[in-house]
Parts: structure tokens; C-alpha cells; sequence
């Protein structure tokens, strides 16, 4: 990701996020399952066919419904597996990446948004992240007028899968910025990896400014 916050509260710039893979990433269950459960309320779920959602997962109705439980990376990457399989809607990750606003991450969601700027705020996102969505990892490198952060997952991934969390990395970006400077960061540009879904999946919808595609990394 690269921005750059003026003094005036304007931005600029890129998000790089690229996929990385480390073999020996620990098993952690760190994910708060509130994200599967907003899953399964854009795909209109109802108790009755949750079961579909958490197939293959080892996970029950109850445990997904009670706020304690915490998804492993492993069963965060079925569940997401299952719902694109489900949903058979090119738009699905930016719908739900719109659901992602500050309150849906917690504490973490509350210290990013009370943050006095944009950089602030995506430190407070770096630092808690991996506390939320540990396979999932920031780093940020700041020049004179850009702020370039790198997001990389570091399990090994579908393609399909790996696009879905650029587009959730890249709105969860847009969200907070937009709630920071009070207005959507129409001056940064995105870079995704992937090819060009097309106008079904509603990229010129969601995502300001301009938007490119089949790049090394994946830069908003």
C-alpha cells in the first residue's frame, strides 16, 4: 500500500499487497469468527444453512455463533473457499469488503479510526493485525511523501481465494481512509495481481480512483 497523508487530510499514492508463502507459519486460531458471520449475512444465510458455510471447516452452528470462538488461518481459508463457491458472484469480495468498515475490526477497528491521521491509523492496523487475521501480515515504508504498505499472506492459497483477501485488504484500506479524511481517497491508485473480472465485479463501484490489473503485486 502506498499514501501519503498531506497536512490538509488529502492522500496519495499506492497499496502493494503480494502474496507470500512461509512454510513454517504457526497454527494459530486468532480469527474472531464476527468475519465468518458477516460472510454468511451477505450470502443471505439463514441458521438453517450454515452448515453449507462451515462444511469441511470442523466448526458447528454454535461454536460459530458463540463471540469467543476464533477461526484458525486454515478454516478461515475454507470458510472463504466455501462462501466464493456458494455465492458464484464476481462482486462478492467488494460487497462484503464494504461490511468491513472501523467497528467490524474491534478494538483494533476503534483505535485505527480514533487516530489523529491516515498514518496513524494504518500503524495501529499494522501493529493489531495480527491479532485479528494472522496470516495476514503490513508493512509500511514512508519517504518524503509516500507511505508504501506491503500486505502479504503467508500461506499458501487458490487464486481465487488470494484475489478475494486483495479485494478485503484493499476496501478495509479504503474504508478507514475514507473514515480518516471524510471523503473516499479518490488520489490512490490500485494495483491488483489478478486479471481484470470485469465490470460485474463492480470495481469502479467500490474502489476510487483508478484501477489496473495482471501487475507483479497486488498495489492499491
Amino acid at each position: 500500500v502506498i499514501s501519503r497523508q498531506s497536512p490538509n487530510g488529502s492522500t496519495k499514492g499506492n497499496i502493494i499487497m503480494s502474496q507470500l508463502t512461509r512454510a513454517d507459519s504457526p497454527v494459530l486460531t486468532s480469527i474472531p469468527a464476527s468475519y465468518t458471520r458477516l460472510i454468511a449475512q451477505e450470502l443471505g444465510m439463514h441458521a438453517r444453512d450454515l452448515p453449507d458455510l462451515l462444511s469441511e471447516t470442523q466448526l458447528t452452528v454454535e461454536q460459530l455463533l458463540d463471540e469467543a470462538t476464533r477461526l484458525s488461518t486454515e478454516q478461515q481459508i475454507q470458510v472463504i473457499e466455501n462462501a466464493l463457491r456458494l455465492s458464484q458472484d464476481e462482486g462478492f469480495g467488494l460487497r462484503l469488503g464494504k461490511r468491513l468498515t472501523p467497528p467490524a475490526h474491534g478494538p483494533m477497528g476503534y483505535l485505527a479510526s480514533s487516530s489523529p491521521n491516515l498514518l496513524a491509523a494504518v500503524q495501529a492496523i499494522q501493529a493489531f493485525l495480527p491479532t485479528r487475521v494472522s496470516f495476514v501480515q503490513l508493512s509500511l515504508k514512508q519517504s518524503d511523501d509516500e507511505l508504501v504498505i506491503s500486505c502479504s499472506f503467508d500461506v499458501e492459497m487458490r487464486p481465487e481465494v488470494s484475489r478475494f483477501m486483495a479485494e478485503i485488504c484493499a476496501m478495509v484500506f479504503f474504508s478507514c481512509a475514507e473514515f480518516i479524511i471524510g471523503r473516499p481517497a479518490v488520489e490512490v491508485q490500485t494495483h491488483f495481481a489478478h486479471p481484470d473480472p470485469g465490470p460485474r465485479a463492480g470495481y469502479a463501484e467500490h474502489i476510487p480512483g483508478s484501477v489496473t490489473f495482471c501487475n507483479d503485486d497486488i498495489v492499491v
